[in-house]
């Protein structure tokens, strides 16, 4: 019985080394991964632990190996199970990652007595401006409790100020095509970013596949976007080697997926195909379309957006 598990084990093995077997994942890839709490707020000694999940390519729930780790252990730590113990004063994040280019994060705030500011707030409309449009945006400052603290000042801020400025009541000007993000600080505790997007975003990029470690792709693919509504597109040149696994990736580097994002499996080793591009992605933060073996770690092909 050994002998033919660790002959199946060898022949599944080579689906990534080179030789042709049929695409059968070995079980639900993970897509997203979910912590429930975007932002936590505790004071010096508390602990709490998080809500996660991970969500598959097919929107289902799956199970699955989490590893969390802190930017600032020095503010809050976490262990394995997302356990967040704060350790003083600051803010800092927890990252929790699943696979590559599969993570999410958590702001946390330490502050040190409930009634210090420990939760700031932006609230306003999401929706597209138009250049030369403006929006007021308002804050709510808040204490560990939840209760509104009045009278603090705050200060706010664009991360790219040509594309939007804000002024000092939350006023915020349209000024050039593109995104950015609203920040406002009080008592040394940021919010959340607040995403601003001025004008309509119509584009479209396109790459040609090639292979890698030794494996044959080939093919254009199209990154169409309108607005929110944005799509991956393999022409019917699109042809690339079989293998376990496969799955299709936007990402921000040529020869990984790290950091990038997983549109589901592969349809077809050839021909037509598109893949939907999730509306809370934005395409422009990748340049390129990863062929990615999923079992085994191992990139099939690349193609460049330009």
């Amino acid at each position: 019985m050994r002998i033919f598990a660790c002959l199946f084990l060898c022949l599944l093995a080579a689906g990534c080394i080179g030789t042709d077997l049929v695409d059968t994942p070995l079980a639900p890839a993970p897509a997203q991964a979910v912590i429930e709490e975007n932002s936590l707020s505790l004071i010096s000694g508390e602990s709490y632990t998080l809500s996660y999940r991970i969500l598959a390519t097919d929107g289902s729930e799956i199970s699955g190996e989490w590893i969390f780790s802190s930017r600032n252990a020095g503010i809050a730590t976490v262990e394995a199970g997302g356990l967040v113990s704060a350790v003083d004063v600051g803010q800092t994040w927890i990252d929790g990652f699943v696979s590559a280019g599969v993570a999410d994060s958590v702001l946390v705030t330490v502050i040190a007595d409930p009634d210090a500011v420990a939760a700031v707030i932006i609230e306003g409309d999401t929706s597209n401006l138009s250049t030369g449009e403006s929006r007021q945006l308002s804050v709510r400052v808040e204490n560990t409790n939840g209760a509104e603290l009045s009278g603090i000042p705050v200060e706010w801020s664009s991360s790219d100020p040509a594309v939007a400025a804000v002024d000092a009541n939350g006023l915020v000007e349209a000024l050039s095509d593109g995104r950015t993000n609203i920040t406002v600080t009080a008592e040394g505790v940021s919010s959340l970013p607040f995403p601003i997007r001025v004008g309509q975003m119509s584009a479209q990029r396109s790459g040609s596949f090639r292979g890698l470690n030794g494996y044959s792709a080939e093919g254009s693919a199209v990154l169409r976007q309108e607005d929110d509504a944005a799509e991956l597109v393999f022409e019917s040149n699109f042809r690339t080697q079989n293998g376990p696994g496969l799955y299709i990736y936007l990402s921000p580097e040529e020869e990984g997926v790290t950091g990038g994002v997983n549109l589901g499996e592969l349809k077809s080793t050839s021909g037509a195909q598109t893949y939907a591009i999730p509306a809370s992605v934005d395409p422009a933060d990748f340049d390129y379309v990863i062929i990615y073996c999923q079992p085994f770690g191992v990139p099939f092909g690349t193609a460049t957006l330009e």
